[in-house]
């Protein structure tokens, strides 16, 4: 399907990739000319993953993968009406976007595809999406585990996972056949989960508070919601502790990163990556 996105859209993803394109310093150029023997919509929507995605991202992967996410997600516009009938906002940030958490991220939606479109192909909407989720609960089940957020195909190979990685998990598979997520959530006389998280952060955003504690605030958000919270808080002019997985949220508000760990807490001046790196020297002098 060619041509399907507004010019709204394509004059925001241009106008966001062009001032992102000189903060992606030696790889600038590789992602400019791969985006630049795209047109119509594969372009459109590879501007706005680099427009709005976390630099982290776009250095640590290779433009390749966030294509193969733009195919996939065009694919799934020609297929399904259900994913064709969405808005262009519901389907950026709910069945484009190419991450959930702090996961790995892998090329893993068109392999989810294959296992999931035969067993909703003749399902009504409601259908598909509590099929997915039998699916994902019969494939993967709670692990406690330390390690760093695993990638929804690792998860689906080792067979568990923490919680923030079955959320992940059920997400991605979602996301692989064309539904949004914020469909799990719904119900016609309530708000989405979503919606309804929206509401909590700003009802408490709007008391002002001397000390904000913030659990998990970016679960649930869309781009456009998340990065209008990074910049209150980055304006917030009294004391945020914050518990979070999202290290793009971590590195962009965060001055100072308390690690606790055995029963001892170190503070660190510095956002995530400057944490992560500082107790990756230590342990290597240790």
């Amino acid at each position: 399907m060619k041509g399907t996105l507004s010019e709204k859209l394509a004059c925001y993803a241009a106008d966001k990739f062009e001032k992102t394109l000189p903060l992606l310093g030696t790889r600038a150029s590789e992602i400019s000319g791969v985006v630049d023997k795209l047109a119509g919509d594969e372009r459109i929507l590879m501007e706005f993953l680099y427009g709005t995605m976390p630099l982290s991202d776009a250095a640590d992967y290779e433009p390749q993968l966030f294509y193969d996410y733009v195919k996939h997600g065009l694919f799934l516009r020609e297929k399904y009406l259900w994913t064709r009938e969405l808005s262009e906002e519901m389907f950026l940030n709910y069945v484009l976007c190419h991450r959930v958490n702090s996961e790995a991220l892998a090329d893993c939606r068109g392999w989810f595809y294959e296992m999931l479109e035969s067993m909703i192909r003749d399902d009504s909407l409601e259908e598909a999406v509590k099929r997915v989720n039998y699916w994902c609960a019969s494939e993967a089940s709670y692990a406690a585990s330390d390690r760093r957020t695993i990638s929804p195909e690792a998860m689906i190979i080792s067979g568990s996972g923490r919680c923030g990685e079955e959320s992940v998990f059920l997400v991605t598979a979602l996301r692989s056949v064309g539904l949004p997520e914020d469909y799990w959530y719904r119900s016609p006389f309530e708000l989405s989960g979503g919606q309804k998280r929206r509401v909590a952060i700003a009802g408490v955003l709007a008391m002002e508070p001397e000390v904000l504690i913030l659990d998990e605030p970016t679960n649930g958000l869309d781009i456009t919601s998340k990065m209008w919270l990074e910049e209150f808080l980055i304006n917030f002019k009294n004391t945020v502790l914050v518990v979070s997985h999202d290290r793009h949220f971590l590195n962009t508000v965060c001055t100072h990163m308390v690690d606790i760990d055995f029963g001892k807490i170190t503070l660190f001046v510095g956002n995530y990556d400057f944490w992560y790196e500082s107790s990756q020297l230590a342990l290597r002098q240790a």
